[in-house]
């Protein structure tokens, strides 16, 4: 089981940063274009959203897993905790630094979801954090086969 999330955590990651990557090249022009002109400044904003999109991202697999297992006050303490983080950031630092206040707390709190979720999933199973962000070549060769077949592939 261990296995198998952290590979789908690997591909997920380097998707949505691939498109996290193509965004912040496009976004000094891309999103006053889509959005309109008060979105000028939206690129610096969306480059301090990139951990917690990643982070979300990251987190997915895990709070899956734990719905599936019947877990799911794992997923609602690390809710909590994410959002404890984003309110009292955002309470005490927006009026300070304005928006960018709130795209940096939205980030950590997220973070401190993911870092939650992981901590408890890896008092479970054994293995290295690490496991969940570095790609393998491997991953793609079990995407492929996966994708090939009719059944899932055993990771």
């Amino acid at each position: 089981m261990a296995r198998g999330l952290t590979i789908v955590t690997r591909l997920l990651l380097f998707g949505i940063a691939s498109v996290c990557i193509c965004l912040v090249i496009a976004g000094r022009w891309g999103f006053p274009w889509l959005f309109g002109n008060s979105f000028d400044k939206m690129d610096f904003l969306f480059l301090l959203l990139i951990p917690g999109i990643l982070a979300l991202t990251a987190h997915y697999p895990l709070t899956a897993y734990f719905a599936g297992k019947k877990k799911i006050g794992t997923n609602i303490r690390g809710s909590l905790i994410g959002l404890s983080v984003i309110v009292i950031g955002d309470l005490i630092f927006i009026p300070i630094l304005g928006v960018k206040a709130a795209a940096i707390f939205s980030s950590i709190g997220y973070f401190t979801y993911y870092l939650y979720v992981l901590f408890i999933f890896r008092r479970e199973y054994e293995g290295k954090i690490t496991d969940f962000f570095i790609i393998k070549s491997s991953d793609w060769k079990w995407l492929v086969k996966t994708l090939s077949t009719q059944k899932p592939v055993n990771v």
